[in-house]
Parts: structure tokens; C-alpha cells; sequence
């Protein structure tokens, strides 16, 4: 099968802006497309987007599992990544911008300039819900930046504060907790995570809902932004990633609990969701866990 990654970026002049350092998009069609090892950005803030799929990044000693809607931001200075040194199978998009910016980059007074900065210094966030309007500001940044004619600057300029703002206010109202799926999908959801090892079609979980086949795809992918066989997949996954860690199972085993026909499978489907083989994760977990308890001793 083909891999259908794709990514665009702007870095240094590219952007247009000052204040802006890089930004892009991509889109990863497994967890190994595009490698995310340790790096830190001494000059600027990283803002992340997730459009759709999922990514489990850490920043200093957190790690953090992103849905889409999720926003990720990382300050100058911290060290981030993604888990296993890759970014996910997942949609994206980010920026890495100064604040506060070069005096004059963002076409504030000094005054806003400094409330805007003091906005994202005072929150210690590095993970929020972003949805929508930060959506749409990075899919207008994303357009300006490939914009050509004489206006691109301005479009940039513009696009660039747009998304600041919107972003802070992002932040501000992180406190609102984003609602969850309704009590039709929680039911077909509750019925997966307790029969992961069981078949069960589309129609099975709709019948659970009490809706019919169109309306609870529709609903499923509204409300928990996955379809039912990829949030399903996910689980299984999920499952497989605890036993790996907190038992000695072995690796057909834990393949036949989850619901994987063979271990071949589980292997496949494992390493696109998690960028590494099951062995290989369960030994990094070991020596993770074994290199915390020493430094504790």
C-alpha cells in the first residue's frame, strides 16, 4: 500500500515574519512516516494542532496522548518529542514563533505586545483543547504562507496574530472541559472496551445505540473524531501497550486477548499506531522504568 504522508513547511525567510520561525502541516499515514526525536526551540514557543488520528508526544518528564482538536505548546528552552522518536499517525498542524516578538513583528503597541506575551508566560498549559477557531486560524496561516502575490506579507502578518490571539484565548478557557460523546456512543464504546477480543460490525454497535447504521457513523466520528473500526483499532492497541508494560505475557498472548488473529497481525497494527514493534516497546518500557527506579534509589 502506498503511504499517502504529506507535509508542507516554512522555515526562516519562507515565513515572511519575524516573529515567525517555522511553521507547516503534515499528514502522517502511520506512526513511522515522519521521526519527532528530542528537540528544543532555545528562540520561541511551539503551538501544535491535531486536525485528525492521534500522537502521544512528551515535553520534559509528561507525556501527553493528543486527539484531534488537541493543542500542544512548548516553551523556549523545553526539551519535547514523540513517544518512541515519532510523531503518530495523525493530521497536524504547528508553528514556533517569538514572544515576545521583534518590536513592531506582530503590529502591536508595546503595551499589547506585552499582554499577549504575559497571556502564554503566566499559563503553565502544555496540553488544551484548541478546536475549531484555532483550526481555522492555522488553515488561514497555512494559506497565507502559500500565497505569491503582493498582499502575502500582509496575509502572513495578519494570519500570524490572528492565530496568537486566538490561541491565547484558547488557553484562558482551558478550564472548559470539552464535552464528551452522549450516552448512545458511550454505550457501543463501553460494550468495546469490555469485549476487545470479540467481533462486532457496524451494525452490531449501531443496534447497541439504538440508531440506525448512517446515523451512528455519523454521530461516532462527530463525537469521539475516529471512525468505530479506527477508535476500536485504538483501543485494542491501548490494551495491548498496558499488558506489554505491566505483565509478562507473551507476545502471542497478549496478541489473542486483544482480539488480533495472529501475532503477525498484532505486529503490524501495532507498529503502525506506536512506531515500534510490541517486543520492541515492552523493552523500552523495561528499561524506562528500571532507569526511574535507580534514579530514585
Amino acid at each position: 500500500m502506498a503511504d499517502r504522508s504529506r507535509r508542507v513547511d516554512f522555515l526562516g525567510p519562507r515565513t515572511r515574519h519575524r516573529g515567525l520561525l517555522h511553521a507547516g502541516w503534515l499528514r502522517a499515514a502511520s506512526a513511522s512516516s515522519y521521526p519527532l526525536g528530542p528537540h528544543r526551540h532555545e528562540g520561541g514557543y511551539e503551538l501544535c494542532l491535531i486536525v485528525s488520528g492521534e500522537a502521544a508526544w512528551w515535553a520534559e518528564d509528561t507525556e501527553y496522548l493528543l486527539g484531534p482538536g488537541d493543542a500542544y505548546l512548548t516553551r523556549p528552552g523545553e526539551w519535547h518529542g514523540g513517544a518512541h522518536g515519532v510523531v503518530g499517525p495523525a493530521e497536524l498542524f504547528w508553528a514556533i514563533f517569538a514572544l515576545p516578538g521583534p518590536r513592531g513583528a506582530y503590529g502591536l503597541s508595546e503595551a499589547q505586545a506585552r499582554a499577549l506575551a504575559e497571556r502564554f508566560a503566566a499559563s503553565r498549559l502544555r496540553s488544551f483543547v484548541g478546536g475549531e477557531p484555532l483550526r481555522a486560524s492555522f488553515a488561514r496561516l497555512h494559506n497565507a504562507l502559500r500565497s505569491k502575490d503582493g498582499l502575502a506579507a500582509a496575509r502572513v502578518r495578519s494570519a500570524v496574530l490572528g492565530l496568537l490571539i486566538d490561541a491565547a484565548d484558547a488557553i484562558g478557557d482551558a478550564a472548559t472541559a470539552r464535552r464528551g460523546p452522549t450516552s448512545p456512543i458511550r454505550r457501543a464504546m463501553a460494550w468495546v472496551r469490555d469485549h476487545l477480543d470479540e467481533p462486532a460490525s457496524v451494525e452490531d454497535l449501531a443496534e447497541m445505540a439504538g440508531l440506525s447504521v448512517s446515523r451512528f457513523h455519523e454521530r461516532f466520528v462527530a463525537e469521539t473524531g475516529f471512525s468505530p473500526g479506527d477508535w476500536r483499532a485504538r483501543q485494542r492497541v491501548a490494551r495491548a501497550k498496558r499488558l506489554l508494560r505491566m505483565t509478562d505475557r507473551s507476545i502471542v498472548d497478549i496478541a489473542m486477548s486483544c482480539g488480533y488473529a495472529s501475532s503477525q497481525y498484532f505486529a503490524t497494527a501495532f507498529g503502525r499506531l506506536v512506531g515500534v514493534s510490541p517486543s520492541a516497546y515492552r523493552s523500552a518500557e523495561a528499561s524506562a522504568t528500571s532507569g526511574a527506579t535507580s534514579r530514585r534509589k
